[in-house]
């Protein structure tokens, strides 16, 4: 199994490797990808997003003219009928800045290699500081992630999750250790794909971990901040209002909702796009205040998080957070590398299904044992979903392997707590 394994993995990194060296090798990769057709990754949006807030045009980045402008300019001497749309939040185009004066090709390859290092260094410290996984596991386990489709695919498009995933990372560590303005800072910088940030902040407020939530308010503050002073402040006060223009229209192309792997993608189907970012929208809204009841009753709070209940908690809100969140791709599933770090005891699939004499004890629960089992084999899963019969397809399969997690981990959670209330 080990040897498969391997095996999986050199070849997974094989093509990793094979995409980054593309762009080394032929400066104008992108315009010559399909059939010599031009094509722009998201990475593209970062670039531009790096140096738009050093332009003479900062202080209109958001103006589709603008953005349409400048993507054009890359792909020269094609055009796009429609707008490569970056909505991304103010903060992150400063963060984007240094990228944006290297050379196109070397910068996307310098974005994957820098953000995928940082990553994986915070998730390596995470195993050592708070999982129950030892010594190989732990470098199995970094191996898994990197095996990914998710992963893969965020090298592929030249995406942030690396990024949001060392930042949800160090998060959940600073939490767990009860460092309330290191906390604040870390959720803070999640927000830069604020979807994913309101079921935590729900769970905070229900935890009543105000110090947390004070701290990140502030350091908002300040990104929002140092931001408006290279974008202007009316690109700040106007961010919802473009939010939920560039997510509603059909009129700018990289948004894909019918592609989405939360509950938006299967409403995108069935629905006009903008009915079923709303309903999506309404649907997580709902479930806020829940979500903050649900951190009260287990009795949650400031120091309280590293208990086994505050561990499956924290985990259950990453697997909400990834079905509920109005904007998800495929490459976003990268973020149950930290409910896995929280609550697998092994990767050895023959372990877990052993039974222990003591029928009380939680590896026992099918549940437990079921969420167990889809985290290790979800790098193994990942790569056939991708290439399903059609994008939605793979999308609603995605949707359903998350959702599965999602009633696993609720049936666990809800076994550990009565028997903590037994135990009484």
């Amino acid at each position: 199994m080990l040897t498969a394994w391997l095996g999986f993995f050199i070849f997974t990194q094989l093509a990793t490797i094979l995409l980054l060296s593309r762009p080394l090798e032929d400066g104008q990769w992108h315009l010559h990808a399909t059939a010599n057709r031009p094509t722009l990754i998201d990475f593209s949006q970062s670039y531009q997003a790096g140096q738009l807030a050093v332009s003479k045009q900062s202080h209109h980045i958001y103006e589709p003219e603008v953005q349409k402008t400048w993507a054009n300019g890359l792909i020269l001497p094609y055009v796009f009928d429609k707008t490569f749309y970056n909505q991304s939040v103010p903060f992150l185009y400063v963060i984007c800045i240094p990228f944006g004066f290297l050379p196109y090709s070397h910068a996307y390859v310098v974005w994957c290699v820098f953000w995928e290092v940082l990553c994986l260094s915070v998730l390596g410290i995470f195993l050592q500081r708070h999982s129950k996984l030892q010594g190989a596991n732990r470098v199995l386990f970094l191996s898994g992630v990197m095996a990914s489709i998710p992963a893969y695919l965020c090298v592929w498009h030249g995406q942030t999750t690396f990024l949001l995933l060392a930042c949800f990372t160090l998060f959940t560590h600073f939490l767990l250790a009860g460092k309330n303005l290191a906390a604040g800072i870390s959720f803070a910088l999640t927000t830069f794909k604020p979807q994913y940030a309101l079921l935590f902040a729900s769970g905070l407020l229900g935890a009543r971990a105000f110090r947390v939530l004070l701290f990140s308010a502030l350091f908002e503050v300040c990104l929002m901040a140092i931001a408006a002073l290279f974008l202007g402040f009316e690109n700040i006060f106007g961010y919802p209002h473009v939010l939920l223009h560039a997510e509603g229209t059909e009129k700018f192309i990289g948004v894909n909702p019918n592609y989405m792997t939360s509950v938006r993608g299967v409403l995108s189907v069935l629905l006009p796009h903008k009915t079923a970012m709303l309903a999506t929208i309404g649907l997580l809204f709902a479930c806020l205040l829940p979500w903050g009841w649900l951190a009260h009753k287990l009795a949650l709070g400031p120091g309280k998080f590293d208990s086994e209940k505050g561990r499956w908690y924290l985990a259950l809100t990453f697997v909400a957070a990834l079905i509920l969140s109005p904007h998800t791709h495929y490459f976003d599933c990268l973020l149950l590398a930290v409910p896995a770090a929280l609550t697998l005891p092994s990767l050895n699939l023959v372990s877990i299904w052993a039974r222990t004499e003591d029928n009380s004890d939680l590896s026992n629960f099918i549940w437990y044992r079921l969420w167990c089992t889809i985290l290790v084999v979800y790098p193994l899963v990942s790569w056939p979903i991708n290439f399903g019969a059609s994008r939605e397809w793979e999308g609603i399969c995605f949707l359903v392997l998350n959702s599965a997690l999602m009633l696993c981990g609720g049936f666990t959670l809800q076994k550990l707590t009565s028997a903590e209330a037994q135990a009484r």
